[in-house]
């Protein structure tokens, strides 16, 4: 028996349905005829034990912990290269695999951004330049609105948001 997302050739027939007739193991990496795309990791749910990663194109996923332990040590604002199959009965997308990655996805999706506040309102977030800021990250990140400021921020249907937030040097 072979281990899951192992590359393999297969023969089949089709006679009354497929048969496998036979499966060999083929050069090449696991669950390399699935496609990878870079995503963020947009949540860290320690108590449900996942990771949530937002896509380009509006697709998200999650990463159980239970199915790679390393997934733990993820942060939010990690770029990660998953490979995932749709999940017709649940209608999701489920990971088969994921690396960290070293490039974040593209521009047109996520972005880094540094700046000074406009726009602020003390009960919702403020923007720096078109990026929206919730005041929850404020709160989390220990900052106020007057403080110059840098983040990673991912496009959503209303616009750009911010889902990282430090002090800018």
């Amino acid at each position: 028996r072979m281990p899951k997302g192992k590359a393999v050739r297969v023969r089949v027939i089709e006679s009354h349905g497929r048969r496998i007739l036979q499966a060999e193991e083929r050069p090449g990496e696991p669950w390399d005829v699935y496609p990878s795309a870079v995503g963020i990791v947009t949540q860290v749910n320690r108590d449900k034990r996942f990771c949530h990663v937002e896509l380009q194109g509006g697709l998200h996923c999650r990463i159980l912990h239970k199915d790679d332990p390393g997934a733990v040590s993820l942060q939010i604002g990690d770029a990660v290269d998953v490979k995932c199959r749709f999940d017709r009965m649940h209608m999701t997308l489920n990971v088969l695999s994921w690396k960290e990655s070293r490039s974040l996805p593209s521009v047109d999706f996520c972005k880094p951004f540094t700046g000074s506040c406009k726009d602020t309102d003390a009960r919702h977030g403020a923007r720096v330049e078109d990026v929206w800021i919730p005041v929850k990250l404020f709160e989390d990140a220990g900052l106020s609105v007057a403080t110059r400021i840098k983040g990673l921020a991912i496009k959503e249907k209303k616009g750009w948001k911010a889902i990282t937030l430090a002090p800018a040097d």
